[in-house]
């Protein structure tokens, strides 16, 4: 007759047979069928001591991307930046401008003599050119060459001048190093003029004047605040979560 090693199976044995034949007395939860391990105090401890690590690895990998994705995003820079403001009063150059049943519809041309009214270029002139077609704007001339788009252009006709209002989007990197670090504007910036207002002689004909803004935008503290609370938050619970599967 064969003797059972380890004690207590045969208790366990006659248990289940008894189980089988009877029924699951009252009272009493049922036993569950799994096999026998041998329990190791020192794995166990080495299997929580990975976890931990591993939640801590994911918690400073999280902050990581979440420093990159501010660093990165285009109005992530808290740096103090400077409005600048263009305009002519005795411009050169002139407009095109298409009519239809008495409204125009798009117009284009290029003003000269625009000067930097905050004096950051030492009276430096540009030339300024918009098509509302085509949507293109652009200020150059004296080692500057900005480009951008325009949005939402609106005309207005008068009995002795015409004149467009727009929103325009400008590209800092088509900018020189050097303008760019005097007017502390960096790569990625979203510069725009809320309302870019040029007028010229009814029906076409000679500029009148120009006026600009261009704005940088900068990152709302509020906003910063409440995304590195949900980074945080995020982190908190994927680490509980790990130590409570541990």
């Amino acid at each position: 007759m064969r003797t059972l090693q380890r004690p207590g199976r045969l208790h366990h044995f006659l248990r289940r047979s008894m189980v089988k034949a009877v029924g699951q007395p009252r009272g009493e939860a049922a036993p569950r069928a799994t096999r026998h391990r041998r329990y190791n105090p020192g794995l166990k401890e080495v299997n929580m001591k990975t976890k931990k690590i591993a939640s801590r690895f994911s918690l400073g990998i999280l902050a990581l991307v979440s420093l990159a994705a501010l660093q990165l995003s285009p109005a992530a820079y808290a740096d103090p930046v400077k409005t600048v403001t263009f305009a002519c009063t005795k411009c050169t150059g002139k407009v095109n401008e298409t009519v239809a049943l008495n409204k125009i519809t798009k117009a284009d041309g290029t003003a000269g003599n625009v000067t930097d009214q905050n004096n950051l270029f030492n009276g430096k002139q540009f030339d300024f050119t918009f098509d509302t077609a085509a949507k293109t704007v652009s200020l150059s001339g004296n080692g500057i060459n900005m480009t951008g788009t325009i949005a939402n252009p609106v005309f207005t006709v008068g009995q002795q001048t015409d004149d467009a209002n727009f929103v325009a989007n400008w590209n800092v990197g088509t900018l020189p190093p050097a303008v760019k670090g005097a007017l502390g504007w960096k790569n990625g910036m979203n510069v725009t003029s809320p309302s870019v207002q040029v007028l010229w002689d009814h029906g076409g004909g000679n500029v009148q004047s120009v006026n600009l803004d261009m704005v940088a935008q900068n990152p709302e503290s509020a906003s910063l605040l409440l995304f590195g609370s949900g980074v945080a938050g995020l982190g908190t619970y994927l680490r509980r979560r790990l130590i409570r599967r541990s």
